[in-house]
């Protein structure tokens, strides 16, 4: 599956933390009840395809429109893992 997401995080040289396991529609729900609200569908569409996953060395973002702005690093992309320290619950 595509998503808008591949070109940046191919960038980082992700890699899983732990093997892929399938994200169901069911979790996702569940997910959204328990914060009670729902995941934009964009949130959606990454954390099916790239939770539990970090970048290689050190991962930094900038505000595009500016640049000037303190950069914001990222270790880890939570995701779905019951009983995991990177679970996103």
């Amino acid at each position: 599956m595509d998503t808008p997401f591949d070109a940046v995080m191919s960038r980082i040289n992700y890699r899983h933390l732990r093997p892929p396991e399938p994200v169901t529609d069911h979790e996702l729900h569940a997910f959204e009840q328990q914060v009670g609200h729902p995941l934009p569908p964009g949130f959606r569409l990454f954390l099916v395809k790239y939770g539990l996953t970090a970048g290689k060395n050190d991962v930094r973002f900038t505000n595009q429109d500016n640049p000037e702005e303190v950069e914001t690093s990222v270790d880890v992309f939570y995701g779905f893992k019951a009983g995991y320290h990177y679970d996103i619950r």
